[in-house]
């Protein structure tokens, strides 16, 4: 199994989100890690803003990672968003976001979230894996979906 479907809690699965900008989205998600996690939504805001503010987290092909670390989270926290409609990422040539995995991470992570990064980058990279995503009705799906995927390899 790989190391997303171990990490991902069903109800850390939000679908079809209607959010009109970035800055909603984070909000969002803040919210989410407040009600759920006991999180501040204002650190959570400021970790993911902070990330982004050095560079974009959006990807091709509709997806997006917003990550950053954050005090007060022990082990890492995913946070799978399909967006409905699509946010424009305002980037010339890219597609709307359509899937975002926020990740908040411990401030002493060391190299783990860079691997986690490049799971999730490359399982998102996949079409098939994304419209296997797209077609899921409920976070019990989803879970399956992820499950299925070793690593961004199909099983």
């Amino acid at each position: 199994m790989n190391t997303i479907a171990t990490l991902l809690r069903e109800e850390d699965i939000l679908l079809d989100l209607d959010v009109s900008n970035k800055n909603a989205l984070f909000d969002a998600i803040a919210q989410h890690c407040a009600r759920q996690h006991g999180l501040a939504r204002e650190l959570v805001v400021k970790a993911l803003e902070g990330r982004e503010s050095r560079g974009s987290t959006v990807l091709d092909a509709g997806v997006a990672i917003p990550h950053g670390q954050l005090s007060g989270v022990a082990a890492p926290l995913l946070v799978y968003v399909r967006l409905k409609p699509a946010l424009p990422c305002g980037q010339q040539n890219q597609d709307p976001v359509t899937d975002v995995v926020a990740l908040l991470l411990p401030q002493s992570a060391g190299v783990e979230p860079l691997l986690l990064l490049a799971e999730v980058a490359h399982s998102l990279a996949d079409q098939d894996f994304r419209g296997r995503l797209q077609a899921c009705s409920d976070a019990r799906q989803v879970m399956r979906v992820w499950s299925e995927c070793d690593e961004g390899i199909w099983v």
